[in-house]
């Protein structure tokens, strides 16, 4: 990690952590580490009844610990506890809730998303990769 950058609350602009920068060498790393993981099997190899727990197990943390997610999420996006708390993070344990049931469903099932639509289960592994996620709240 060549330097630290400070973590701006958009509500307050005040610092609310140190985060590490990255760069070319800590992208290369992660993947590096990430392949590694996979290749070893720690999570490829696990059942997937195992790997749907695991997320089940962390929507549940997500869902006991909601409060204190909004407020952080708050403080980081400059967004209302009270959308936080009601949108954000509920939708994101929902999305991992949902996620986590596919796991172990057969492939090229359908299931039913909404009253408009439907998602068909198709499994196309694309290996390891790095995301950079748009921030554009509250603009």
């Amino acid at each position: 990690m060549a330097y630290e950058m400070p973590l701006v609350g958009a509500s307050t602009a005040s610092v609310l952590a140190q985060v590490a920068a990255c760069g070319a060498e800590d992208v290369d790393f992660a993947v590096q580490k990430a392949r590694d993981a996979f290749e070893d099997g720690r999570w490829s190899r696990l059942h997937p009844g195992q790997r749907k727990q695991v997320l089940i197990r962390l929507a549940k943390l997500m869902k006991r610990n909601a409060r204190e997610l909004a407020v952080m999420e708050s403080l980081d996006s400059g967004k209302t506890i009270y959308d936080c708390e009601t949108v954000d993070v509920p939708e994101t344990i929902h999305c991992l809730t949902w996620h986590a049931e596919l796991i172990d469903k057969i492939y090229d099932q359908v299931s039913p998303a909404s009253n408009d639509h439907i998602a068909l289960v198709v499994r196309e592994p694309v290996g390891v990769v790095g995301l950079v996620l748009p921030w554009n709240f509250p603009c």
